[in-house]
């Protein structure tokens, strides 16, 4: 059975969910949370299997970043919800069949709410458009900041720069290069707070 490439899809439902975004965010404290909207947790589990999963149908190559996977697991279940309330809500059973023509036969819940909010939001008329786009903005989002910040520029998450856990935290010194033959040059002098070569 031949594989459908989704990331184009996949990626384009996260660069539109992101457009939306437009909640706070900040870090999360619990372990194993990727983020937080409105009470509602996103496991770093669910983020991690969803990535996988998606990976295992586009390949390496054609996976999307666990950032981009945050971005559509924060949106996708506020598309559906709005779907549902105009009958235009997607069915857990058609996602599941679609997700088994790329080879998903178990599919995560986060993929599953992907997969249907990609349908949805073909559906979703103007004015459900305009509700969605205000709940969003009005959503209370955390983000775990290994995930990245959110850009209001572009209402998505840009990636985490260097150390997200102490973004205050000084950079480590270089380390000495060793001259051929394994040793430190002579005379060199180790930068401060540099283990010295032995």
């Amino acid at each position: 059975m031949a594989r459908r490439s989704v990331r184009p899809r996949t990626v384009a439902l996260a660069a539109s969910l992101a457009l939306l975004a437009g909640g706070g965010l900040t870090g999360c404290a619990q372990s194993d949370t990727a983020a937080m909207v409105d009470g509602r947790r996103i496991s770093e589990t669910e983020v991690l299997a969803s990535t996988d999963q998606i990976a295992q149908i586009s390949g390496p190559q054609g996976a999307p970043t666990p950032s981009m996977v945050v971005s559509a697991l924060i949106l996708a279940p506020m598309i559906n919800e709005e779907a549902a309330r105009g009958g235009r809500a997607g069915s857990d059973a058609a996602a599941r069949a679609q997700l088994a023509e790329t080879g998903i036969e178990d599919p995560t819940q986060g993929l599953l709410e992907i997969q249907k909010a990609q349908a949805a939001q073909q559906r979703l008329t103007p004015a459900q458009v305009e509700a969605l786009t205000a709940r969003v903005r009005d959503a209370e989002i955390t983000v775990n900041p290994r995930y990245g910040t959110l850009d209001r520029s572009k209402m998505q998450l840009a990636p985490a720069d260097g150390n997200w856990i102490d973004p205050d935290a000084a950079q480590p010194a270089p380390e000495l290069t060793p001259a051929e033959g394994g040793q430190a040059p002579q005379g060199a002098q180790p930068e401060p707070g540099a283990t010295p070569v032995q």
